[in-house]
């Protein structure tokens, strides 16, 4: 897969003569001054309306719909696949994929961490090429 990073309006997209970079870090417990860890879906999580008042991230479709969703180059039909209804002679349908379920999910599969401030160049234990 080809990593593309937009940057100020400006893509580029990362091959092997220009790479992007992963930086793994290994951070110190207590944590350097200034720095704060977030966990995104935590972040996105929080600011979305009550589950159970208003299922917004809830989906009524397979086990194996959530797949589709979070890796939809290789699993597409498992997305939009027909729902199993209780009544027979039912309208088929794909699953009910609300934005902020689609959200949470990418942000799962996408994201460890969100480092809010800087991180000391002596934590940085390795750097990845990306293309």
């Amino acid at each position: 897969m080809r990593e593309t990073t937009r940057w100020l309006g400006t893509t580029v997209i990362a091959d092997p003569s220009n790479p992007g970079y992963v930086y793994e870090i290994e951070l110190a417990d207590p944590l350097p001054a200034a720095l704060k860890i977030l966990d995104p879906v935590q972040e996105i999580a929080r600011v979305l309306n009550a589950p159970l008042a208003d299922p917004t991230y809830h989906h009524d479709g397979d086990q194996s719909f959530v797949l589709g969703v979070i890796d939809p180059a290789s699993n597409n039909h498992l997305r939009s696949a027909s729902i199993r209804t209780p009544l027979p002679g039912a309208t088929p349908r794909s699953a009910n994929l609300s934005e902020q379920l689609e959200t949470l999910l990418r942000v799962l599969r996408d994201a460890e961490i969100l480092a809010v401030g800087n991180i000391p160049m002596t934590c940085v234990v390795n750097r990845h090429d990306v293309w």
